[in-house]
């Protein structure tokens, strides 16, 4: 797979270039154990300066936690928490959908996973639309991470500011979640 890999990301037809990154995000989410001996290649991607590419890692790395036993935790966590708060909207969506799934298949991170997620909305964006995004796509998130999690106080503080937000999506997500917070 890695010749082929190399080859068809390095096409210079984008059909095929951005194509097959279309077929690795879905190996990945399917069958995810598939592409985790290509965990250099996906840490490569991550510093590309190729937005796609990056993305596209992030995401991967975030399917591996599945299979990978700790390693994509271990080796990019860390870069994922910095993707997360570096106030671009796309990444920082990419990286909430990967921490997510990694604090979901990785318990010994929940906790840290969660507490990185909840301090999205203090870090500057663009604008205020932007950071209203990111916050839905967090609470989206604490539910994919681990449903338990919902009764931790920092977390049923989180959705109780969100279910106060002048936004009405935010705070319509936030109170559906809060109705999911066991008694």
């Amino acid at each position: 797979m890695t010749t082929l890999l190399l080859e068809k990301l390095s096409s210079k037809d984008p059909k095929i270039k951005y194509g097959y990154l279309k077929v690795l995000l879905q190996t990945a989410e399917e069958r995810p154990a598939q592409l985790l001996p290509q965990m250099e290649t996906w840490g490569n991607m991550l510093h590309s300066s190729n937005k796609i590419f990056k993305w596209t890692a992030i995401e991967i790395i975030g399917y591996l936690a599945a299979c990978d036993e700790g390693q994509a935790s271990s080796d990019y966590f860390d870069e994922l928490v910095h993707i997360l708060h570096n106030g671009e909207l796309i990444e920082v969506g990419h990286a909430i959908a990967a921490l997510a799934r990694i604090g979901r298949h990785h318990p010994g991170l929940t906790s840290e996973v969660i507490s990185k997620l909840l301090k999205v909305p203090e870090k500057p964006f663009k604008s205020e639309t932007c950071r209203d995004i990111a916050i839905g796509k967090v609470l989206d998130a604490l539910t994919a991470v681990n449903p338990d999690m919902l009764s931790e106080p920092d977390v049923n503080k989180f959705i109780a500011k969100q279910a106060k937000s002048s936004k009405k999506s935010l705070a319509t997500r936030a109170k559906r979640l809060a109705k999911r917070i066991p008694a």
